[in-house]
């Protein structure tokens, strides 16, 4: 179960890796968008359409890294073989409140492992 946790992070990781370049470059087009509209003198409806979109793409461009941060600690906790239940709680909860299955499977699979060893040690 070790293992899958990690895999999972691990894949999770680079989906994460993803959506901070999409919700990146979603910002930087929304931002040029938002210069032409002001300059064209567009409706302020689509101004601030264009504003509420930057600053969504914002919020989740800081959750995505917050989720790569996240995850490297949980994947760096399970290779030094720390038996904590903290980071896969996280992980679970971060992974259910995106929908993101991977960092949610992972989290579970990594309790299941701590489950598991705990177990075996008594």
């Amino acid at each position: 179960m070790r293992n899958a946790s990690k895999v999972m992070y691990k894949i999770g990781r680079v989906f994460s890796f993803v959506l901070l370049a999409l919700f990146a470059v979603l910002f930087v087009v929304y931002s040029i968008l938002l210069v032409v509209h002001i300059i064209q003198g567009v409706d302020a409806a689509v101004i601030g359409a264009d504003i509420g979109t930057m600053i969504w793409a914002l919020i989740w461009t800081g959750l995505v890294i917050v989720l790569i941060i996240l995850a490297t600690r949980a994947i760096k906790n399970m290779e030094e073989d720390a038996k904590a239940n903290g980071p896969h709680i996280v992980m679970i909860v971060f992974g259910a409140i995106t929908g993101d299955i991977f960092y949610l499977l992972g989290g579970i699979f990594g309790l299941i492992a701590n489950g598991q060893d705990n177990g075996s040690q008594e």
